[in-house]
């Protein structure tokens, strides 16, 4: 799997493929729907999954594709919750069984859920072998 072309657009909902850069934004390709589109650089930030990094307990990062990677390892025995009809205890529950030191003062519930989307994104889009 490579992250370096995979962006998260702020303002943005889901995951995009980062298609050409231009000196005043960048083209994206949504990986769900495959929609072309620009978002401007003063408008949007991105983000490549490959910088994002989970906070730890003792205060080192995990990279999100070691997180993936792990994900993906327990999935049979225990497959990614629910994340939009299960409470916050149960999500945060799951992913303390994935990453059993995370800071959950840093890492807040949204990051959490974000990871567990977009994890299934890319797994649905065979971006995670």
């Amino acid at each position: 799997m490579e992250l370096d072309d995979i962006v998260s657009v702020s303002g943005l909902s889901g995951l995009y493929k980062l298609i050409a850069q231009k000196s005043d934004g960048v083209v994206i390709q949504s990986l769900e729907t495959k929609e072309t589109k620009f978002a401007s650089s003063r408008l949007h930030k991105l983000s490549t999954l490959k910088g994002i990094g989970i906070y730890l307990e003792n205060d080192d990062q995990i990279e999100l594709f070691d997180v993936f990677k792990e994900m993906m390892k327990q999935e049979v025995m225990n497959p990614p919750v629910d994340v939009k009809s299960n409470t916050e205890e149960k999500v945060r529950s799951y992913f303390k069984t994935i990453i059993t030191l995370y800071d959950p003062e840093k890492v807040h519930f949204s990051d959490i859920r974000k990871v567990i989307l977009w994890y299934q994104v890319l797994k649905a889009q065979n971006l995670i072998i």
